[in-house]
């Protein structure tokens, strides 16, 4: 009884925590965000604009902070009526705001749901050249363009950082393992037979939570019609996907484990203590450090 009494203390604990936690994470609201980083700018007066494929109002755009100084001979007034007389071969429409580039990025603040062209203007040829279509893939989406002579379109890709995201999905695997086998200790399973198929059992369904938020990351918000990534439903996508570990986790330890525990059958409350401690822990450490967890 006392072992029950402890369990339901922390239980209750974590469960206040929980709902506290939810709660500013509910209001914590990430935007879509488009960045796209030019190369070869150099010191050439330049404008750009964003063509979408239907029209979408309320695009901010503004440039990054390395500022190059060309020298302007060309009005803003006179760059505008040009972008807007600009007809493109495909049919996307003027986005209603453009830039000069005196910076090396090219930021779009808010969602553009359906796919967009990046339009470079230079007044001392008044030539054009338009990017193929691209569509975000992601709540942060970074496109890169290498510019050639006359503000030409040379290339165009994606920018992703791979590295990054498999150095903070390893990070977030070692710290789930940990606090899970930790709270394994405190529930008694100390041996090889319990710790062994939890560390097993965690390291794949970590795997396939990680792929699953990606996937619902890169393919589902990334490009679809939810109009912002609020933190709202980062936590409805988040606990689905916990609540699928939860269930699969206490499948494995109910079967495994129902035996040898003598006094009563502690692996589903386990699975589910170990998951919640852990999900609350890394919605914490997501404000503390956002690039990792």
């Amino acid at each position: 009884m006392r072992f029950v009494r402890r369990i339901s203390a922390v239980f209750a604990a974590f469960v206040t925590a929980a709902v506290l936690s939810l709660t500013s994470f509910a209001n914590a609201a990430q935007m879509h965000s488009v960045s796209i980083f030019f190369e070869n700018i150099g010191s050439r007066e330049l404008y750009a604009s964003v063509f979408t494929e239907r029209p979408v109002a309320g695009i901010r755009m503004n440039t990054g902070s390395i500022f190059i100084g060309a020298e302007r001979h060309f009005s803003y007034e006179d760059a505008g009526e040009k972008i807007m007389s600009y007809t493109d071969s495909d049919g996307y429409v003027y986005c209603g705001s453009f830039l000069s580039l005196d910076g090396s990025i090219m930021y779009l603040f808010n969602d553009i749901p359906c796919s967009f062209k990046v339009l470079i203007y230079d007044p001392s040829s008044d030539t054009f050249s338009c990017s193929a279509p691209m569509k975000k893939y992601a709540v942060v989406s970074n496109f890169r363009i290498e510019l050639g002579e006359n503000g030409t379109i040379l290339s165009q890709s994606i920018e992703y950082d791979f590295a990054g995201a498999v150095f903070s999905f390893i990070c977030r695997m070692i710290f789930t393992v940990v606090v899970e086998i930790l709270i394994a200790l405190a529930f008694g399973y100390r041996d090889k037979r319990h710790l062994v198929p939890i560390l097993i059992t965690n390291t794949v369904t970590q795997l396939l939570l990680n792929l699953g938020l990606n996937l619902v990351d890169l393919f589902e918000f990334g490009g679809s019609f939810v109009g912002a990534w609020s933190g709202i439903v980062v936590i409805i996508e988040y606990g689905k996907w916990e609540l699928i570990v939860f269930g699969a986790e206490a499948l494995v330890y109910h079967i495994l484990f129902s035996k040898t525990d003598k006094e009563y059958d502690r692996s589903v409350l386990y699975a589910f203590i170990a998951n919640l401690v852990s999900f609350v822990c890394g919605a914490v450490l997501a404000f503390v450090i956002p690039g990792i967890f």
